[in-house]
């Protein structure tokens, strides 16, 4: 017999395989965490501002429960899992899930005792994919460091490699660094200084495998609604004042609104050294509402909680082409149609870590 499925229909038989997966990966994540708790059999009574009053269960043949008063301590072990799939809207493409979709998963396994997190992902094109990425599998670990900062490095199974840090130094400045496979590195000191007059001074001093850099910027407050910043710095390895890159940003903030506008000239862009960003946020109860407005393209977004929607539309390229997104967020639940051009729109399905 020959099923017959009308186009409304198709969309939602088309998307199951794609939300089943999904909902696989929230079911294994609330497994595992119960299986993290299943030998516990104290009794929380009461919690607040970081302390909690627990029960524990009598050791003793008189079967009265011991209560202790205690600061919340960290858990031993968390788990997160994340996933995302995407694919065109034709039928030979969701159909075909897992083999005609783009997919990446990523296993998240945090030690808050330790100040740990490793990280394990993997990257699955589409077997008919253009690309010429094939299945990739990455492993990560951050470690957080005494006195603050952290230390974090990172291994692909196609050899790529990196190794960054970051450290807060007292009265100095936070210091980072970076290096990876293709032997590019980075060192950087983001030191602020105590206000002049108002103004707010910081510097980042910093060095690649191109040259020195130095970025200067100056913040200061005119009013209890204005506020204005500006930042110069020069590229790595050019040291012409001709050469440097400014930016600018102005914001007024009145109640529940704010309007920011920004600019920035680089020489480096030949085709408009000149760029400018203008955003407003309202912010109300529940929703906060945004939009933005730049050289590149138009966005709307609207926020409540851990809901959120979002479209973006971009402005035309050289061939009259636009792009366009738009994103619906439900907690850690994400739906994404996208579109470039002329091509069929595509759509991703993603399960986030919050």
């Amino acid at each position: 017999m020959q099923r017959q499925c009308r186009t409304g229909q198709a969309g939602k038989v088309r998307l199951l395989p794609l939300l089943c997966v999904l909902t696989l990966l929230a079911l294994f994540e609330a497994r595992q965490l119960s299986f993290l708790n299943r030998n516990n059999k104290k009794k929380v009574l009461f919690s607040a501002r970081g302390y909690e009053l627990v029960a524990f269960p009598s050791k003793g043949k008189v079967p009265i429960p011991s209560l202790k008063f205690r600061k919340i301590p960290l858990k031993p072990l968390t788990l997160a899992v994340s996933g995302s799939a995407e694919g065109s809207f034709e039928k030979s493409a969701l159909t075909g899930f897992p083999y005609s979709t783009d997919n990446a998963a990523a296993l998240l396994l945090g030690l808050p005792r330790l100040g740990g997190r490793l990280t394990l992902g993997m990257d699955a094109p589409a077997v008919n994919s253009e690309s010429e990425d094939s299945n990739h599998v990455e492993a990560g670990y951050e470690q957080s460091l005494p006195g603050g900062g952290s230390v974090a490095a990172r291994l692909r199974s196609n050899g790529e490699w990196g190794a960054s840090f970051r450290h807060e130094v007292e009265d100095v400045g936070i210091v980072s660094g970076g290096l990876n496979s293709q032997l590019d590195w980075n060192l950087d000191l983001n030191t602020t200084y105590a206000p002049v007059r108002g103004f707010t001074p910081s510097v980042a001093y910093g060095a690649t495998q191109d040259g020195i850099h130095l970025r200067g910027r100056v913040d200061k407050d005119f009013s209890p609604h204005w506020h204005g910043s500006y930042g110069l710095q020069n590229i790595p390895g050019k040291y012409s004042p001709v050469d440097f890159v400014h930016d600018s940003t102005i914001s007024f903030t009145a109640g529940r609104h704010t309007i920011q506008a920004s600019a920035a000239y680089d020489r480096q862009m030949l085709k408009s050294p000149l760029t400018g960003t203008l955003a407003y946020t309202l912010q109300t109860r529940p929703v906060t509402l945004q939009a933005l407005m730049d050289g590149q393209q138009y966005a709307l977004a609207a926020h409540s909680g851990r809901k959120s929607i979002a479209a973006t539309l971009g402005r035309p390229n050289e061939e009259g082409q636009r792009s366009s997104q738009v994103q619906l967020q439900l907690g850690q639940v994400a739906a994404t149609v996208k579109m470039e051009g002329s091509s069929k729109p595509r759509l991703r399905l993603s399960k986030i870590v919050l």
